[in-house]
């Protein structure tokens, strides 16, 4: 198990390899790591792609949505 943890230390092996110990949250926990980063484009495949229709207005998509793009609008205004 401590093996397993470990992996997700490395924001690589979350974003690009997805362990298994994520289980179906896995997709939120890459979008924080993606909004963080500034990776708006992947983000938004990732959030509005991939998700199903149905989740697009709900409020985790909002939420890092919102972050990633108000973070990204004042970074611009810098």
């Amino acid at each position: 198990m401590l093996p397993q943890l470990l992996l997700l230390l490395d924001r690589n092996v979350v974003l690009n390899e997805t362990p298994d110990i994520l289980g179906p949250g896995d997709w939120l926990i890459r979008a924080w790591l993606l909004a963080g980063e500034g990776r708006i484009d992947e983000l938004k495949h990732l959030l509005f792609l991939e998700r199903p229709a149905h989740t697009h207005d709900s409020v985790p998509i909002r939420t890092v949505w919102n972050y990633a793009t108000g973070r990204a609008s004042d970074t611009a205004a810098r």
